[in-house]
């Protein structure tokens, strides 16, 4: 059976089924203790929707895909967090959020760049928000920090800008995924051990039970406890049964069991396997470096520095819970920024970028595992 390929990145469920619906693939977002300064991504106020027809040709008579299935989860996922575009007091004054952002983009004047509109509707060299998407805006970085939105995403944003910005109507088709009947996780008795891998397959039929290429989605019901990457490749974090499901053209699959076994995984080091992760995700301009971030916790000193930053120093978000305590991921505050997809404050690491591959997420368990000890 020729099974579906898999989407960009595992999301949270909601924001999942909307952009299978609507053809984009989610983006993660998240980092520990970051501060995103300088405007990122979404909303707007006006709700006019103009007369340019989008990209595709499809204009307000598209079916289906509007601002707040195509374009929120984008910002939802990549910037509508505490400490960035979120929470109580968001950066540049510009909430993302579900409900707001619309209202924050769309003709209002950027804060970076006073007479500039964040989005002018059917423009894109007149909307500031398209510029720090890109690679080199004129004022400040570029947004997501840390990270650059994927190719679709951007295509959904530049579509929608130059449909219009409209706030309620559709500006494109909804292709992607349709005509899936059921989406089906294979296999029975699945099971991955602590700080072991194991990779999951599903396939997403049509109403005669035929296979359909289109992307699914992976949705863990407790990341700490398994957490599965944007190619369906779990890695098991702590002991117990967790919820799996697979998500394509908006339809969910029965939740299957999967296992977690208790295990003694090999060992890892700081300075051969945990450390060239962080730098390598972390160690990004606007993110976990240059003093900018909140809690001083910067990726880009000696490793010597860095490990003290990191061991059994408090987080910055989470008072009392350290960053990293030796034997103990359930404890260690930076590994939960990893593996879960909604943790307690802000969002899921690395910031404005997809979630880490399992098989580096499981080179920082191993070592907390070990002791996480330098060397």
């Amino acid at each position: 059976m020729q099974h579906a390929k898999r989407i960009k990145r595992p999301l949270a469920l909601t924001a999942t089924l909307a952009l299978a619906a609507c053809g984009a693939p989610g983006q993660g977002s998240g980092g520990d203790e970051t501060d995103a300064g300088g405007e990122s991504t979404s909303g707007g106020d006006t709700g006019s929707s103009g007369d340019t027809d989008s990209a595709s040709g499809t204009g307000g008579e598209a079916a289906g895909c509007d601002f707040e299935t195509a374009v929120q989860p984008i910002f939802s996922m990549s910037c509508a967090f505490a400490g960035c575009h979120g929470g109580a007091d968001p950066q540049q004054g510009m909430s993302l959020e579900a409900g707001a952002a619309h209202a924050a983009l769309v003709g209002v004047d950027s804060q970076e760049l006073p007479g500039t509109p964040r989005v002018t509707p059917g423009d894109l060299d007149a909307s500031y928000l398209w510029e720090k998407l890109g690679a080199s805006p004129s004022v400040g970085a570029q947004m997501p920090p840390g990270g650059q939105l994927s190719a679709s995403e951007l295509e959904v944003i530049e579509r929608w800008i130059l449909a219009g910005a409209p706030a309620d109507e559709p500006f494109q088709e909804c292709d992607e995924g349709a005509g899936v009947a059921e989406v089906e996780i294979v296999g029975d008795g699945l099971f991955v051990q602590v700080g072991e891998l194991a990779s999951f397959e599903a396939v997403a039929l049509d109403d005669e039970g035929q296979p359909l290429d289109v992307s699914i989605a992976w949705v863990s019901a407790s990341g700490e406890r398994l957490f599965v990457d944007r190619d369906g490749v779990g890695l098991g974090v702590s002991p117990g049964a967790v919820e799996l499901v697979a998500v394509a053209g908006g339809v969910e699959s029965a939740p299957v069991v999967v296992d977690v076994i208790d295990h003694d995984p090999p060992a890892a080091a700081f300075l051969a396997d945990a450390l060239p992760v962080f730098t390598g995700s972390c160690a990004l301009a606007g993110c976990h470096v240059d003093g900018v971030e909140t809690g001083d916790l910067r990726f880009d000193r000696d490793p010597d520095q860095v490990w003290e930053k990191l061991v059994g120093e408090p987080a910055e978000q989470v008072p009392g819970t350290p960053r990293i305590t030796p034997n103990d991921p359930l404890n260690s505050y930076v590994l939960l920024k990893i593996v879960q997809g909604s943790p307690a404050v802000g969002g899921q690491m690395p910031l404005g970028d997809a979630p880490l591959d399992a098989e580096k997420a499981q080179l920082i368990l191993r070592w907390i595992l070990s002791g996480a000890s330098y060397g």
